[in-house]
């Protein structure tokens, strides 16, 4: 089986924690070749942690070395534009984290440059692959609770700076709009672009309760699908003392209520059946089709593509809650 030999530019929290066990397990598939942080010491630490493997402090010069096929990108939000396009020139494959970009602008760019050479493109948006949100498409696609009309997800949460993603100096001085709204909510779009389909219309309204962690940490986001339903997404990051993710599916014949990777569907007679849901939030899956994707030339769900369509349903969301206007995408 071929290996690809890979990159990784950013050795921060996604990097160590989120990316490299998958790449780990998948270690018949990738071979870390060399790693990039513009701090040394951070440099120094990942690379010893992935085998004291070359270390670079400068990602251009990763990028010249020419045994690297690919790269995983996982680098502040402001800096995707300008990294993923150089290593898309330089012939590399790209495994970039999300969002796609810190605007629509160069969002824009970015698809434009990818369609200019071969290498592949893939969007590290977890969540499309994630066994959870797989299993919830198939009992809705096999309709299970009927038809869908309405969906309603909350997600709750107090983030402080003990929090290590809030510690991060680029999420608390944001260069991007939305602050933790954006980082965090774009898991959430994607996953109902995945579920219900295209955005029609909404309206948005967001607070900043707590400035130390960004810009903006309070989005409440009312809104209609194409295909005629409706719901509501709450992302609220400074609820004092309270914890909540769920996810709730409303259809004519049954509901579901999801939490915690655990799925409850209940029938019209309020009966429940629990289906708990093993899995390690999608990067294994996503990883595995990155792979197939350069060595068979599998096609993909993650394009950059669908990168741009998750951030503008947020971006302009964003936008329109200062003057609370009807949002039509």
């Amino acid at each position: 089986m071929k290996k690809i030999k890979l990159g990784i530019i950013g050795c921060g929290i996604a990097a160590r924690e989120l990316h490299y066990p998958a790449i780990k397990k998948l270690s018949n598939k990738f071979e870390i070749a060399a790693v990039c942080n513009h701090t040394e010491k951070k440099a120094i630490e990942f690379s010893k942690l992935v085998g004291n493997v070359p270390y670079y402090i400068d990602y251009k010069d990763l990028l010249k070395n020419s045994d690297i096929e690919a790269v995983d990108i996982t680098l502040p939000i402001e800096l995707n534009y300008k990294v993923a396009r150089d290593s898309i020139n330089a012939g590399k494959h790209i495994f970039l984290e999300k969002p796609l970009a810190a605007n629509l602008n160069d969002a824009k760019k970015l698809i434009e440059v990818s369609k200019k050479t071969g290498v592949v493109c893939f969007l590290a948006e977890n969540y499309r692959y994630d066994e959870l949100y797989l299993k919830i498409k198939s009992i809705i696609e096999k309709n299970i609770i009927g038809k869908v009309y309405s969906v309603i997800w909350n997600v709750f949460n107090n983030l402080t700076l003990k929090d290590k993603y809030a510690q991060t100096k680029w999420r608390q001085k944001n260069k991007y709009p939305g602050g933790f709204i954006f980082d965090g909510g774009v898991h959430n779009v994607a996953a109902l672009r995945f579920l219900f389909g295209e955005f029609k219309s909404g309206y948005a309204i967001k607070k900043s309760v707590n400035p130390a962690i960004g810009s903006d940490d309070t989005f409440s986001f009312n809104f209609e699908f194409e295909n005629g339903i409706n719901g509501v997404l709450n992302i609220y990051f400074s609820v004092r003392g309270f914890y909540k993710n769920e996810l709730y599916v409303f259809g004519d014949k049954g509901s579901l209520i999801i939490s915690n990777n655990t799925i409850q569907i209940i029938n019209q007679d309020g009966k429940i059946k629990t289906v708990k849901v093993i899995t390690d939030g999608g990067f294994i899956n996503e990883f595995n089709d990155f792979y197939q994707a350069i060595v068979n030339g599998k096609k993909f769900i993650n394009t950059f593509e669908e990168g741009y369509n998750d951030i503008k349903v947020l971006l302009k969301a964003l936008k329109n809650s200062e003057k609370r206007n009807l949002i039509k995408y």
